[in-house]
């Protein structure tokens, strides 16, 4: 008796959107958590680590499909719009004295660069049209004192 491996489904919108919100209030602690260090050899280990947590908030706002298709550049703009306004509120709050915290602009530039990556890389998975139908070609115009 031989068994079937049954294919395995892809997790369901709810559970792709409640991991995407998990996420991002487990990233808005880490960031926001008062007098958090990060203590290593390197002088700024931290961008690295801001330009990973960015990218992946944008990957599972991607992911999770909030602003179309998973696969649309609709969704994949509306990621990279709502991600970067994420970074910047997160990067501005952390100004706020009781936090013990300090709003830097290399780390504000460090997050927007996961945004870029991430996003560009959605950008380029992306499909044309939402429906998967091919982009019809352009015609190019005249140019003045051409004829059509």
């Amino acid at each position: 008796m031989t068994a079937t491996a049954r294919p395995r489904r892809a997790p369901s919108r709810r559970t792709r959107r409640t991991a995407c919100v998990v996420y991002a209030v487990l990233l808005s602690v880490g960031t926001h958590w008062p007098g958090l260090a990060i203590d290593a050899e390197a002088a700024r280990p931290d961008l690295v680590v801001h330009m990973l947590a960015f990218g992946a908030l944008t990957s599972l706002l991607v992911w999770s499909g909030w602003f179309g298709a998973v696969h649309s550049r609709r969704n994949a703009a509306g990621a990279i719009l709502v991600a970067t306004l994420y970074a910047i509120v997160d990067e501005a709050s952390q100004a706020v004295p009781a936090l013990r915290r300090h709003a830097s602009w290399d780390d504000l530039a460090a997050n927007a660069l996961g945004v870029a990556a991430a996003g560009a890389v959605a950008l380029a998975l992306s499909r044309p049209r939402a429906c998967g139908a091919p982009v019809e070609p352009r015609t190019p115009h005249p140019s003045p004192g051409e004829s059509p």
